[in-house]
């Protein structure tokens, strides 16, 4: 959707998903940094990281936003997610395909399933970003109860960045990413808390 300049606009929801999916790359770059790296490749990449989160918030000021999209409209992608990460982690632990197997096996049913029904044509990717979920360890999510709520976290954060890092590899894994991060998280509460 664009505006009688050309601009294209943009919802709060794009905005919110973008500086979040931002936050959760660079929470993940600072991980592996930290693992892998020495020092000066930690300063540099959290300067280039600055600089590109930076692009957005120069750039803010020329959104024009509209009205929130309505939140049961998309609800089949948020289910397709979950059900992408239960499928997926199924077949790797439950079944010892490994987890590679079971997200091809469950990509590839997601989209044929869907090829024949034409309204479905979004549903193939949510599933395949529930595959991503699907695709951690059971050291990490240790049975079907956390990976659906991994998966319906996804499924949340893929519906709100449906518009942001089109065209830009790695959101699937990053949403999937920042849905296990997040899970993880209730899961050290839940074990405080009982």
């Amino acid at each position: 959707m664009s505006n009688e300049k050309g601009r294209k606009i943009i919802s709060p929801n794009d905005v919110l998903s973008y500086y979040v999916l931002s936050a959760f790359a660079v929470i993940y770059a600072g991980m592996i940094f930290y693992e892998k790296a020495h020092l000066a490749i930690m300063i540099v990449a959290a300067v280039l990281t600055g600089i590109v989160i930076s692009i957005g918030f120069v750039n803010i000021h020329k959104i024009k936003v509209h009205r929130l999209y309505g939140f049961l409209e998309h609800y089949t992608a948020i289910i397709a997610c979950a059900l992408g990460a239960v499928a997926t982690y199924f077949i790797s632990v439950n079944l010892e395909f490994g987890p590679v197997i079971g997200a091809g096996l469950t990509g590839m049913a997601a989209y044929y399933l869907c090829h024949f029904h034409k309204t479905a044509l979004d549903l193939p990717p949510a599933a395949y970003c529930g595959a991503f979920v699907g695709m951690a360890s059971p050291f990490v999510l240790p049975n079907l109860i956390f990976v659906s709520v991994s998966g319906l976290i996804a499924g949340v954060l893929y519906y709100l960045s449906h518009d942001a890092y089109s065209g830009v590899g790695g959101k699937l894994g990053t949403i999937a990413f920042s849905s296990v991060v997040v899970t993880v998280l209730i899961k050290i509460g839940l074990g405080m808390i009982l």
